[in-house]
């Protein structure tokens, strides 16, 4: 009884989101759209207090249900990402929801269902029980693709986003078969000790297949092709989501998988890695320039981004990982921030904003929205003193650092490049013709949200110096030594 109650305990977060989503899924259900104001209120607020619960003083490593289940400073601080950036997807979603008639008590519930996986992603010990939060994560995002189903971009998103995760769920299935066949255990922290006295090619090769499943979830090169349809397709709240929270739970599954289940086979990983980071990279920049739909554009920039975030992993030096949570929180904060000017024009005007072109003149009309948006576009690019410039430079110091000259050089080269499209928005809010006559102020709930987002990339420096963020990275990577 004492055991059972010490794991229940340590997945608390995880059986309190589970109590909430079911309990409001069942409200919904009696009370349909009357329940809808509550639901919101009540998921966003569940979300913003675990999330808060996860900057409790660092935790000891700890194990639930015979170390299926993992507890340290890691899994902390990336379920505290999570969980927040969630919480906000939920409040930008409102919005969209109500200027476009579409209250439906399903969406808040399919974010907490989704958030729920992710949080046992990053806590997965096991490759069973990876490989079943993956997919509790990922069944609500099939439904979330196609919520707009009214719109038949919408229904073909959501069909090609269901076979290609299906595809790579089968893949990573296989991967995990092999790794178990070969190794004899399932567990992350055993597979290591055991990798150097198996058959080393038939490791490799799960290892192969079980990259390839995850690689999915980033949406990095050779997996990428659904990300360009799925972001288009998605509805505005919905593309938000995608380009942000899930790719968080991911990048922590692939690090722990690297640095701690196959440490020993870092000459072999790492060409794999650097492949699908160049290749990212190059596909990002380059077919980004011909874009004109918005959405597009940002799924072509997020390939890029996954590449320049993954090329820290390719040093094989646990020391790195540091700089790749910085960029994740930054190109997530800077999403977060581009998609709530986003749905704000959008339920202010009440017409869907597809194309650049539509952003045309921007700054006469909405000089505070113009400004955000150039803001977060700038940090994108890497343009100093800007948030984003410090997230790739951190990443091109930890490859200068072991001596990959080259590979900092050409992402450097390929981050020039991106820069243009970036560019692009700003030229055509603040020198093309204006589009639309009518003034636009940000909602109260959107505006608090791209005020924070703003003064994050704005004064990164401070803000990295006035809280303990550097603190928190550094503790959470300690869990990997």
């Amino acid at each position: 009884m004492a055991d059972l109650y010490q794991n229940l305990t340590i997945i608390a977060p995880e059986l309190i989101l589970a109590l909430v989503a079911m309990s409001l899924l069942m409200v919904g259900s009696f009370f349909q759209k009357k329940s809808i104001n509550i639901i919101i209120t009540l998921s966003f607020l569940t979300l913003l207090i675990l999330s808060i619960n996860e900057l409790a003083p660092s935790k000891i490593q700890s194990f639930a249900f015979n170390s299926f289940f993992i507890e340290d400073r890691l899994s902390s601080f990336a379920k505290f990402i999570i969980f927040l950036s969630s919480s906000l997807s939920i409040i930008m979603s409102s919005s969209w929801l109500r200027n476009y008639d579409k209250l439906a008590f399903e969406f808040p519930i399919l974010i907490l269902f989704s958030t729920l996986g992710m949080a046992f992603m990053v806590s997965a010990n096991d490759l069973v029980s990876l490989y079943l939060a993956i997919e509790l994560q990922s069944l609500p995002l099939y439904v979330l693709a196609t919520f707009n189903r009214n719109d038949p971009f919408s229904s073909e998103s959501g069909v090609k986003y269901f076979i290609l995760g299906a595809l790579s769920s089968g893949l990573l299935l296989y991967g995990s078969s092999l790794i178990y066949g070969f190794t004899g255990t399932i567990f992350l922290n055993e597979i290591s000790q055991l990798t150097m006295s198996s058959n080393q090619l038939g490791i490799t090769f799960g290892l192969a297949f079980l990259l390839a499943g995850i690689i999915f979830k980033i949406s990095a090169v050779p997996f990428h092709m659904w990300a360009p349809d799925v972001y288009q397709g998605a509805a505005t709240p919905v593309t938000s989501f995608f380009a942000s929270v899930p790719k968080m739970a991911a990048m922590i599954v692939l690090i722990r998988i690297l640095y701690v289940s196959f440490d020993n086979f870092v000459m072999s990983w790492a060409q794999i890695i650097i492949f699908v980071s160049l290749s990212s990279i190059i596909l990002g920049s380059v077919v980004a320039i011909w874009q004109s739909n918005i959405k597009r554009l940002i799924a072509y920039s997020s390939i890029a981004h996954m590449g320049f975030a993954t090329l820290a992993l390719s040093t094989g030096n646990k020391n790195d990982i540091e700089s790749i949570l910085v960029y994740m929180i930054i190109y997530i904060v800077a999403n977060i921030g581009f998609f709530s000017c986003l749905i704000n024009i959008q339920s202010k005007t009440e017409k869907n904003i597809n194309n650049i072109s539509d952003l045309s003149g921007l700054s006469v009309n909405s000089p505070g929205l113009a400004i955000s948006i150039a803001l977060y576009m700038f940090s994108f690019a890497g343009i100093p003193p800007l948030a984003g410039f410090f997230a790739k430079y951190y990443i091109f110091m930890s490859l200068i650092n072991e001596g990959l000259i080259l590979l900092a050089i050409f992402a450097l080269i390929a981050s020039v490049i991106g820069a243009f499209y970036y560019i692009r928005f700003v030229k055509v809010m603040f020198f093309d013709e204006v589009a639309d006559t009518k003034k636009i102020k940000f909602s109260r709930s959107l505006g608090l949200i791209n005020s924070i987002c703003f003064v994050f990339i704005f004064a990164f420096i401070l803000v990295q110096s006035v809280t303990p963020l550097a603190s928190i990275i550094s503790d959470a990577t300690q869990a990997l030594n």
